[in-house]
């Protein structure tokens, strides 16, 4: 069937029968019966109209051509996201239970479904950002669990702020600007960023009273970093800084490492505390250090301290299941695969499905199916789609 890019057999068989809608970029759309799951190919990004048109036709006419009546329809958590309300549309399978999934932990059972992990095992979930159970953007999350007893979020990276939300995504200086306030050092504004912008940015960041947008995003820390290092400013593509820090790093070593401690937060969680090596990096970059070894230096700086913080955490089993966009990082991905293998982890990475929000609907149906969710709620009234975009959208995306 030519809307099916993929067919996954699993281990446990699904329950009841369902539906996952996917995200918003790199949408794919699961639909799951019996130990097979479908998955379509994906759309670029539903807030296009032309891709919400065939969104809507998948989720209409596919379970009709494989013989399935969904009993679960599930959906991200993110309320703007185009699936998330369509799911919620009374016209689309009224019968279906509607369960939500939060964006990380889909992430993490897609792989674990896939690469058929049934035992105990810790999930790394890093990406641009995806909306967190707390109403909070994540994107560098920690979790142990099961696909059967389902996840415990037990770390995180320390947020980050994003001045001007969207704004911060498309123009990495924000970022560094962000990361360089938080630990009170004064950077030149390049030349590039007009004066104005760069003020109203620093007093956005300085005013106490203003409202925050944050982040615990691996993908954002790579942004900033990117930008501290005058490697990427502003981005035209998706995930360009974060590759062209990558590309930069190329293949030295350098023996150097950039400190990033972990400890516990006043809500229990582990959190990576990334302060300590950004003060290192911008020392070194003024101090004249290449940005060759910079950006090396950080990749592998950032691969020992996840390293260093999950052999602290207690699990009956030694696997590591890892899933998002930013594992498309050849560098960073590898030495993590070496940090483990080389401790006696069984270290897992998404080889039938892609770490990016194409596996999302897989994660979201094979948690669904047991109900381990995060959100159950009825249908709503009818949807109708705006297409435009929203800042709010935007940030929830797995850059």
């Amino acid at each position: 069937m030519r809307d099916i890019a993929f067919e996954i057999e699993l281990k446990t068989p699904f329950k009841k029968s369902v539906l996952a809608l996917g995200g918003e970029l790199k949408n794919t759309v699961c639909c799951a019966e019996g130990k097979t799951a479908f998955i379509s190919n994906p759309l670029s990004d539903l807030e296009n109209a032309n891709d919400y048109e065939k969104f809507l036709f998948l989720i209409k006419n596919l379970p009709l051509k494989l013989g399935i009546s969904p009993e679960i329809i599930a959906y991200d958590l993110h309320p703007d996201f185009i699936s998330t309300k369509t799911a919620k549309n009374y016209d689309l399978w009224p019968n279906a239970v509607r369960i939500g999934v939060q964006h990380h932990e889909a992430h993490i059972a897609s792989c674990a479904a896939a690469e058929n992990i049934s035992k105990n095992f810790i999930g790394l979930a890093f990406d641009g950002t995806g909306y967190g159970t707390d109403g909070t953007m994540w994107g560098g999350e920690i979790f142990t669990g099961s696909l059967a007893k389902g996840f415990e979020r037990v770390a995180r990276l320390m947020p980050i702020e994003l001045p001007g939300g969207m704004a911060a995504i498309r123009e990495p200086w924000r970022l560094a600007l962000s990361l360089a306030n938080a630990v009170g050092i004064e950077i030149e504004k390049p030349v590039s960023v007009p004066k104005e912008k760069w003020l109203i940015v620093k007093q956005m960041l300085q005013n106490k009273n203003l409202q925050k947008i944050e982040a615990s995003s691996f993908g954002r820390l790579f942004d900033g970093v990117a930008a501290l290092i005058d490697l990427c400013l502003f981005t035209e593509n998706e995930a360009e800084a974060a590759i062209l820090l990558e590309k930069t790093a190329g293949n030295i070593f350098p023996e150097r490492y950039y400190h990033l401690p972990a400890k516990k937060n006043i809500n229990g969680l582990f959190e990576m505390d990334w302060q300590p090596m950004v003060r290192q990096i911008i020392n070194d970059y003024r101090k004249g250090v290449p940005k060759e070894e910079i950006a090396a230096a950080f990749h592998d700086s950032i691969a020992r301290g996840v390293f260093e913080l999950c052999i602290q955490l207690i699990t009956d089993e030694k696997i590591i299941v890892a899933s998002g966009g930013v594992f498309f990082n050849k560098r960073l991905t590898s030495n993590l695969k070496s940090l483990f293998e080389n401790a006696g982890f069984k270290f897992v990475l998404p080889e039938k499905l892609p770490p990016s929000d194409a596996g999302l609907s897989l994660g979201q149906a094979v948690i669904a199916k047991d109900e381990l969710c995060n959100e159950t709620i009825p249908p709503v009234a009818d949807f109708q789609p705006s297409f435009g975009g929203s800042s709010t959208c935007v940030l929830s995306h797995g850059h």
